[in-house]
């Protein structure tokens, strides 16, 4: 292990514990006497032992691995990671969770103490939302900028879409996702109030029987999968 890494770890441990720690030894999960990592990554969980206050401590430092069940993207990660953070917390006999955080892109360990919600902050640019213009389309006013918008759109959408990517598992995932998530087909279906007078339990049955057929069907087209999707 390079002093670089080591004194990540302790800076990290320090800040997550609150308290001076000294750094003893760092090694794979189950092989502590191993200590040639030379970076962070996603291989095995690492076994850290450190004395803070005279007392002697065991952690685990583990990360979650990308791969095809749900883990390809960061949020991917991050949620997992947060996911076992709390519930470990709360669940009777479990490890308790010593701290979490996440790797910058200079590979320094950041810790996020009790993190309850998160925020992101973005620039502002101009515009309007587009929901006025629809609902001025709807009430039959009509203008040629709409039509010049609609086509600024579809020519986006057709950049956004020109690169194809060669990821057949994230495909399927989209397609699953397109289904299933809670802000997609059958998330908005269960916005409905039940029973709902204009469609009805049968016709709503009869819809997510054939997401089942068409998701089949769309599984056969793995090439149309655009890259900045992947």
């Amino acid at each position: 292990m390079t002093q670089e890494v080591a004194e990540q770890l302790e800076h990290y441990l320090r800040d997550s514990l609150g308290r001076p720690v000294v750094l003893k030894s760092v090694g794979e999960l189950g092989s502590p006497e191993t200590q040639g990592m030379k970076e962070f990554g996603y291989g095995r969980p690492l076994e850290i032992v450190y004395e803070q206050d005279g007392v002697e401590g065991r952690a685990v430092l583990s990360f979650v691995r990308p791969d095809r069940y749900g883990h390809q993207f960061l949020w991917d990660r991050a949620g997992d990671i947060l996911f076992q953070y709390e519930a470990s917390a709360r669940m009777d006999r479990h490890a308790r969770p010593l701290g979490v955080g996440y790797v910058d892109e200079r590979g320094r360990l950041v810790p996020m103490k009790a993190p309850k919600d998160f925020f992101l902050l973005r620039e502002k640019v101009p515009g309007r939302e587009y929901f006025r213009d629809l609902e001025r389309i709807k009430g039959g006013d009509f203008r040629p900028e709409d039509e010049k918008l609609a086509r600024s759109c579809a020519r986006w959408l057709a950049r956004v879409h020109a690169v194809k990517a060669d990821a057949p598992d994230l495909y399927l995932r989209s397609i699953r996702q397109l289904i299933g998530h809670p802000e997609c087909i059958l998330g908005l279906v269960d916005t409905y109030p039940h029973p709902y007078d204009l469609f009805s339990p049968e016709r709503f049955q009869a819809f997510e029987k054939r997401l089942v057929d068409w998701r089949w069907k769309l599984r056969n087209y793995v090439h149309r999968l655009a890259a900045e999707g992947s």
